[in-house]
């Protein structure tokens, strides 16, 4: 069986190379269904393992130093954050309201002028550029917390922020990431209870909050397209 790296290309898109995921991934991120590897020490009190995560938490394969955002996180963000992987060239409103967005979920600020649109080059260069702000906040809020992640863990929070603006608006997941005795499922329910806006719940942030856990948990970086629960999405 081929296993499956990734790389980036010069405009910045993940691309397949020979490695040992069993998975495989194409040009816009979207990964078809295989195998999930697991990270070594992504440990879980109760489950997905035995150790928990938090201050005391110095896992095999975690980081104790600055950490950076994985290949496959950009493939994640781009199909979330993008048209299907696509960048988005010319500005628009997710939805039809909030702040003027382009490229790849990249926020317009006050002086950007994109009225001539951008590039794919450019909007993979910007995209690089918000993640960092994202990465070098939680590298700060980690340090600060003594928490020690895994990639995986790592990446996942940083989607989280990424689509958030703030692990701020997350109090109680944050709580239990950092009280270092919550189990898996306790965590992957605050994930999933993150997925209300000013509109009220949305099944999009939903399907992104169970991939964002499945990452943290089980390395598993496929956008999944899963039936919402009718209890939360009746008319789904």
């Amino acid at each position: 069986m081929n296993d499956v790296k990734y790389v980036v290309s010069s405009l910045g898109k993940v691309q397949d190379t020979p490695d040992d995921s069993g998975a495989s991934q194409d040009a816009i991120g979207k990964m078809s269904y295989g195998p999930s590897g697991h990270d070594a020490g992504v440990h879980m009190k109760g489950g997905d393992g035995g150790a928990p995560i938090g201050n005391a938490a110095q896992t095999e394969g975690a980081s104790s130093g600055a950490m950076a955002p994985s290949e496959k996180l950009f493939g994640f963000l781009a199909n979330y954050e993008g048209d299907q992987g696509r960048y988005r060239p010319k500005p628009y409103k997710v939805g039809g309201r909030g702040n003027w967005t382009i490229g790849f979920g990249h926020e317009i600020k006050p002086g950007e002028d994109f009225s001539n649109g951008l590039s794919e080059e450019e909007a993979w260069k910007l995209l690089r550029k918000d993640v960092k702000e994202h990465t070098d906040a939680l590298n700060q809020w980690a340090a600060e917390n003594n928490l020690k992640l895994t990639q995986q863990q790592f990446d996942a929070l940083v989607s989280l922020r990424f689509n958030l603006g703030s692990l701020g608006v997350a109090p109680k997941l944050i709580s239990h990431i950092l009280s270092g005795n919550a189990t898996p499922e306790q965590i992957r329910k605050e994930f999933e209870d993150i997925i209300s806006d000013e509109t009220g719940r949305r099944e999009g942030l939903w399907q992104r909050r169970r991939d964002e856990a499945d990452m943290f948990f089980n390395n598993d970086y496929r956008r999944k397209e899963l039936p919402p629960p009718k209890e939360l999405f009746p008319d789904s």
